[in-house]
């Protein structure tokens, strides 16, 4: 939010408020699969009868913070500055499309920082770099950074939905089976 305030993008991300189901819709593969995850993992928990409810509250609090923070840097602020320099013919907003959705996916590069395990970020950059072409392309036709943060968000609590006894304090537990790891692989594939 500051980024977006010091470089005076409000005017580009507030333009089109009305476009948020615009938005929704052109994001609706990443709708429909955090409804799935929802089912399954929200599912698991149900027949577990197990849920530790601060737990639950942090996973949602990290959602809704991770997808604000991340549509406003990569949306908001560089998508706008790489449509900026292309301009917006269909050649350049399909660079400023493919150039901001792979940098969202390089991005999570990050995690192996944090402990991640390297085949988990390796899968983690390659489904993230699917999701930020598709939010790319709803963000260049809505204009709505809204409709992107509430995908974003709940497709991250959706998935992390599973996991969310593992959460304590906000930080997520970073193993992640093998077959977990395969599994997100190739349905990132094809979602590319």
């Amino acid at each position: 939010i500051i980024v977006v305030t010091i470089r005076k993008l409000w005017p580009q991300i507030n333009k089109h408020k009305e476009n948020f189901l615009i938005g929704i819709k052109r994001g609706m593969p990443i709708l429909v699969i955090a409804i799935i995850m929802l089912l399954v993992n929200g599912g698991e928990i149900i027949v577990n009868g197990h849920l530790d409810i601060p737990n639950f509250i942090s996973l949602v609090l990290v959602s809704i913070a991770i997808g604000i923070a991340e549509e406003f840097i990569f949306r908001g602020w560089l998508q706008n500055e790489i449509m900026n320099k292309y301009g917006s013919t269909p050649k350049g907003a399909m660079i400023t499309i493919l150039v901001s959705g792979l940098l969202f996916g390089l991005f999570h590069l990050i995690n192996a920082l944090s402990g991640q395990d390297i085949l988990t970020t390796i899968a983690q950059v390659i489904q993230t770099s699917a999701i930020g072409i598709l939010f790319c392309s709803a963000y260049y036709v809505s204009k709505n950074i809204w409709s992107l943060v509430f995908l974003h968000s709940f497709y991250d609590f959706s998935v992390l939905l599973g996991e969310v006894n593992s959460y304590k304090d906000c930080i997520n537990n970073p193993d992640v089976s093998l077959i977990a790891n395969i599994i997100t692989l190739v349905i990132s594939l094809l979602f590319a």
